[in-house]
């Protein structure tokens, strides 16, 4: 017999809903508005995470619009059934606090004010009003629950208006099979993010063999044009473009509005493995994560990654040390490989990775999709197009040159967003990040390379590597919006392309540009192009006539997720060539550590790699280093951090500081204003001194006196 129904347990169900209700509400300003509008605007975060078919995309709207205010109300629940009166308390507090959140959120991100002070006083503020309504004024408690469809708003206008709306795949195409051919030739495409050119250079314009060892001997044996040039800042705008042999266009980066492209070329004669990031334009039977060969293999969806990509964009939105447009397309690409889980083991492993004897055979940490894309590269009759684009060296800056994975402080992160900081010292540290990756990076390509020498199938191979778009690190610029004062860091980024049983490397300058790509790679293949295209082959005579004369695209809005363009833009190549000089940090002289090059801006270069003991050193005053207690004893469970960035807490007239790592000094940074807050300092580790337990000492430099700080 059921149980029957009493008034309080009606009671205890309409409070329940009541309380859910104001929840979802508060949650879908707090949470769900701000979060889907993100996304909704940036697609590409969803072709990064394979989630694309409706109803992946479906969910994850519904989650984020519902599984917030279930959350909270699940809690208030289970406490209820312990103290009715705690869990009454407990909802309030809930109210309070998603009032205070969403004050937070209105201070920084509408109006554009960062004062931490200030941005605590104000949350306080807002929550508390909220709570003193909720709880004082019944119509504000109705006004809630009727607002409850918000949120369900934003889900349907993300579902079917934004831009994320054309992710959803509608048409379902069954595998097909690719006929060998054995008289094709197979390709290899390897599109690389964020890589301006000029970064490439040493002193002499040449490609930096130090830096880049492999790229260097990957041109002795092919054509590096030097001036080429893309025509957006956006990988969104750029490999459509590069792909399709035509101008960008404001549209979503799938195969449904670039039908003609590289990928349906191809897809008649060639087996198609195809790693994509932030595009979709391989949406044919015939792509795959496979092997020729082999039955053809979709991605895995990560839909989990994407929930904790959301959320930590949200905290990052609610952070009081957040202070500027953190950027939303910050893909990091994942280790194949876990870090040890002993001390012991972390130490046999940086002492093998360290031992000259193991350099060659040691197996480098890599990204797992590139270890996947390695694995389909086979010595197969089967013609085939191998494509990846590898997100690196795009942001975040995560690696040190051999693989080594670091982090920064979260209490206050040395943002890469640090062009409009008019400090010198920040653009020369996100330069030497974003170098120490491009480094990292070269090797990925080289193990590419690698495997397919080993293969012996190198020689016959039409190969390309190139990157979308470039990065700019120059003072009072938007990294990432291309304008004049960035043509030469953002419009122009490597390529490098080796033709079948190509010898001999050679240097052309001539203007080549993104359309170009795809008509080169046509005619190496003898194939014609069935769909009106703008680009020339790269041997083209008509090449010349363009002169010095280049184009780019500019976004109507500075906006991040702004796909609107205008152009063309003409500018001379002549004119906005990159040029080395205006690098802060130069070409590698040596192969010893590269951190020499970022502290010699510093002049103090006589006490790196010094014993403490060695110099005469006073004692006085005091200093705070953020997370210092995960800087001296790295957990197995996180990574470690590789910055190290503090205050100078006594008054000092000192313009440097020197950072000691068990007695020797290993680092340097200037003093500077950061974010308001002067004497600050900010110092990039080297990777030997990563993992291991060990005690930062922070020492004033004075001219030649040295003193040492009491840091907390």
């Amino acid at each position: 017999m059921a149980t029957a129904r009493t008034p309080q347990s009606d009671q205890y169900l309409r409070t329940a809903l009541n309380q859910f209700l104001v929840l979802l509400c508060l949650t879908g300003f707090t949470i769900t508005e701000p979060v889907l509008t993100i996304f909704g605007a940036n697609p590409s975060l969803f072709y990064f995470h394979n989630v694309e078919s409706p109803g992946l995309v479906v969910a994850y709207a519904v989650a984020v619009a519902v599984l917030p205010a279930l959350g909270m109300l699940a809690i208030t629940l289970l406490v209820s059934t312990f103290s009715r009166r705690v869990g009454v308390i407990l909802h309030y507090a809930f109210v309070g606090l998603l009032g205070g959140l969403w004050t937070i959120q209105l201070w920084k991100w509408g109006l554009g004010m960062h004062e931490p002070s200030a941005t605590i006083g104000l949350a306080i503020l807002g929550g508390c009003l909220l709570l003193l309504g909720y709880a004082k004024w019944s119509p504000l408690n109705t006004l809630l629950q009727i607002a409850a469809i918000a949120p369900l708003v934003t889900v349907a206008l993300f579902l079917f208006s934004s831009e994320t709306s054309g992710v959803m795949r509608t048409i379902e195409v069954a595998p097909a099979q690719v006929a060998p051919d054995s008289a094709g030739t197979s390709v290899l495409f390897i599109m690389l993010d964020e890589f301006p050119t000029m970064t490439l250079f040493d002193k002499n314009e040449n490609i930096d063999s130090l830096r880049f060892p492999n790229l260097y001997q990957f041109s002795q044996q092919a054509t590096w044009y030097r001036h080429y040039s893309v025509f957006a800042d956006k990988t969104a705008l750029s490999v459509p473009s590069i792909l399709s042999g035509s101008l960008p266009q404001p549209a979503i980066p799938n195969m449904e509005h670039f039908p003609d492209n590289l990928f349906s070329l191809l897809a008649p004669s060639h087996h198609l493995t195809v790693y994509e990031v932030s595009t979709n334009l391989c949406e044919l039977p015939q792509c795959s994560e496979g092997a020729p060969g082999a039955a053809i293999q979709q991605p895995h969806p990560d839909m989990e990654a994407l929930l904790l990509q959301s959320a930590s964009l949200w905290l990052r939105r609610i952070s009081l040390t957040e202070t500027g447009g953190k950027k939303r397309d910050d893909f990091a690409e994942k280790l194949a490989v876990k870090r040890p889980a002993s001390a012991e083991d972390r130490a046999a492993k940086i002492a093998q990775r360290f031992n000259p004897a193991n350099q060659v055979a040691l197996a480098m940490e890599r990204p797992k999709r590139l270890n996947d894309f390695i694995a389909t590269i086979t010595a197969s009759d089967i013609p085939t197009l191998y494509f990846l684009h590898l997100e690196m060296p795009h942001t975040p800056w995560r690696f040190y040159p051999s693989g080594k994975l670091y982090d920064e402080p979260f209490t206050r992160p040395s943002s890469s967003d640090n062009n409009f900081h008019a400090e010198q010292w920040l653009a020369a540290l996100s330069e030497y990040r974003f170098l120490m990756q491009a480094m990292y990076t070269d090797r990925l390509v080289g193990s590419i390379f690698s495997r397919m020498k080993s293969l012996d199938i190198w020689d016959e191979t039409l190969i390309i590597v190139t990157a979308d778009h470039g990065f700019s690190f120059k003072i009072n610029t938007d990294q990432r919006i291309m304008q004049p004062e960035t043509f030469d860091t953002l419009a122009y980024a490597p390529l490098i392309i080796k033709l079948p049983m190509q010898k001999e490397g050679r240097i052309d300058d001539s203007n080549i540009m993104a359309f170009d790509i795809l008509p080169t790679i046509a005619d190496q293949l003898n194939l014609t192009i069935p769909w009106k295209f703008e680009g020339l082959p790269a041997d083209d005579v008509g090449i010349a006539d363009r002169q010095d004369q280049k184009m780019a695209f500019l976004r109507k809005s500075k906006k991040l997720f702004s796909r609107q363009i205008t152009g063309p833009h003409f500018f001379n190549d002549t004119e906005h060539f990159p040029d080395y000089d205006e690098r802060k940090i130069g070409e590698l002289q040596t192969d010893t550590d590269p951190l020499l090059l970022l502290n010699s801006r510093l002049k103090l270069a006589r006490y790196l790699n010094q014993s403490v003991d060695g110099f005469d050193i006073k004692t006085g005053g005091s200093a705070t280093v953020d997370e210092l207690a995960l800087l001296e004893s790295p957990p197995t469970d996180r990574t470690p951090l590789g910055i190290v960035i503090g205050n100078v807490e006594s008054k000092t007239t000192a313009q440097s500081v020197l950072i000691a790592v068990n007695g020797r000094f290993v680092t340097a940074s200037p003093l500077i204003t950061y974010h308001n807050v002067a004497n600050t300092f900010i110092a990039m580790l080297p990777d030997f001194a990563l993992e291991q337990k060990k005690k930062i000492g922070v020492y004033l430099v004075a001219e030649d006196a040295l003193t040492q700080l009491t840091i907390h």
